[in-house]
């Protein structure tokens, strides 16, 4: 279906982060926590990939499209996608991300178009038709880097998202903190009443506690620096102790548990990989327990 972009707001002065609002030609029914597939038909676009696969032809039209998680709530006649300019390992001739460079530097004869269904499991237990457990009470501990983050605020925004008895942990690692776009809204969410617990984190500025969010759920030697390794991870867990006594346990205040505690990864696959691997160790089950967003 055809969509118009009604609007962009950049994030915090930055020109490679973006909050674009889309109005389909009808709604898309949707879930707090799905993706939808967005389409750009842009004049030349076979000229500008390195692969041809990219290209697909729709209403005879030059289209490229990319799943997206929606931000926004399902109320919304609005769709919100927050995105991320991709200027390296992207899929152009110049190494460029196809879509996300459309997006950013719009061709004026650009049209935007959606796919009509929107799809994905990555929901909280209330919202998932074949639950079979809605009024599951566990925490929620949501773990985000860089524009992963979009799928809990639609969570975490929408009315339908039981909250009343339940506790939210939210930790959002980006590599600069004006990367933090919905810091202000979490805060007026918080004052709302939720029991969230929101954890911002900047791999690239100074701080005594954690630059990534894999580092509150083992006990890393404070003397490695970068990104946290899968070799880091697996000797964590063939220690098992160092699975315990973690920042994550410090944040709930109980042992991190399938009893108590749903847990929730979406961002970069590295990422995803590592909480998968400590998740599994301690008894997580994917799709019961662990939920993970891979799209990417």
């Amino acid at each position: 279906m055809k969509a118009v972009l009604v609007t962009k707001d950049s994030v915090n002065g930055t020109d490679y982060l973006g909050r674009f609002y889309f109005r389909p030609e009808k709604p898309i029914p949707f879930l707090p926590g799905q993706y939808v597939t967005l389409g750009i038909s842009t004049p030349g676009l076979k000229e500008l990939v390195s692969d041809l696969r990219e290209i697909k032809m729709r209403d005879g039209k030059e289209t490229v499209l990319r799943p997206y998680s929606v931000a926004s709530v399902p109320e919304s006649e609005l769709i919100e996608m927050y995105i991320i300019r991709v200027d390296k390992d992207g899929r152009r001739i110049d190494g460029k991300g196809v879509l996300s460079t459309e997006l950013f530097n719009p061709h004026k004869d650009a049209e935007y178009s959606f796919l009509e269904r929107a799809t994905g499991i990555f929901t909280l237990p209330e919202h998932s038709p074949k639950s079979p457990n809605l009024n599951d009470t566990r925490t929620r501990i949501m773990v985000a880097t860089g524009t992963g983050i979009a799928p809990y605020m639609s969570m975490l925004r929408s009315p339908t998202t039981q909250t009343a008895g339940r506790k939210f942990v939210l930790i959002h690692g980006v590599s600069n903190t004006r990367d933090h776009a919905y810091k202000d809204e979490l805060a007026r969410i918080l004052d709302d009443g939720v029991d969230l617990n929101y954890i911002p984190i900047a791999s690239r500025e100074p701080t005594e506690g954690q630059k990534y969010v894999e580092e509150f759920f083992f006990d890393r030697d404070r003397l490695k620096a970068g990104r946290v390794t899968d070799e880091e991870v697996k000797r964590a867990i063939e220690k098992q102790g160092q699975l315990h006594d973690t920042g994550i346990e410090d944040v709930l205040g109980h042992k991190l548990s399938t009893e108590s505690d749903i847990l929730m990864v979406c961002g970069n696959p590295g990422m995803i990989k590592n909480l998968e691997s400590i998740a599994k160790a301690l008894g997580f089950k994917l799709r019961v327990d662990f939920k993970k967003e891979d799209y990417w």
